[in-house]
């Protein structure tokens, strides 16, 4: 003779459950319980909106680009969006990230050309931040850096982007001064 089985209702079992999730709450990861950064939310503040930016090539030749800045991932990265303006076509999707653990700020670019190239700051030194390359899957070929400022003018910045030449000497590319658009 088998014993009568007692009915057990959902109710019943989630205080277990609950339980079982207190417990295991101090296993998780750190970045799982973590609010975004104050570091990463100083340059969503700086940064977020639509940006029109203007200025010129190492050998004068003008150019112009719109720029995009918004949070995602619960306010975890700032995706960027840059378009160079015709003539030009390049046009990029970066995010800008803080990693905790090294205590550093990164940018991860992906262009229309291809490029997947990755950055990391220590943050703001001498009211600039600058990315500097940093291995992604292969050994960096090419040493290259992005220099944000604060303009003093109003609340825009400039952008130079330069690369290391054979005599250890940084180049310029390019730079922009970008204002909201």
């Amino acid at each position: 003779m088998r014993a009568a089985r007692v009915p057990t209702s959902r109710a019943s079992k989630r205080p277990a459950a609950w339980v079982c999730a207190w417990l295991l709450l101090p296993l998780l990861p750190a970045w799982a319980e973590d609010a975004p950064s104050a570091q990463l939310l100083q340059l969503t503040q700086r940064f977020s909106g639509h940006w029109a930016c203007g200025g010129h090539f190492s050998n004068g030749k003008l150019i112009s680009s719109a720029e995009s800045f918004a949070p995602i991932l619960g306010a975890r990265f700032l995706a960027q969006e840059h378009s160079d303006n015709a003539p030009f076509t390049y046009n990029a999707h970066a995010l800008w990230g803080y990693d905790q653990t090294q205590h550093l700020f990164t940018l991860s670019i992906y262009d229309n050309f291809g490029g997947q190239r990755l950055f990391t700051s220590s943050g703001w030194q001498d009211a600039a931040l600058t990315f500097e390359t940093h291995a992604l899957l292969a050994p960096v070929t090419r040493q290259e850096r992005f220099i944000y400022k604060s303009l003093t003018s109003d609340a825009g910045y400039s952008v130079e982007y330069q690369v290391l030449d054979k005599s250890g000497t940084w180049k310029m590319g390019d730079v922009l001064e970008c204002h909201h658009a």
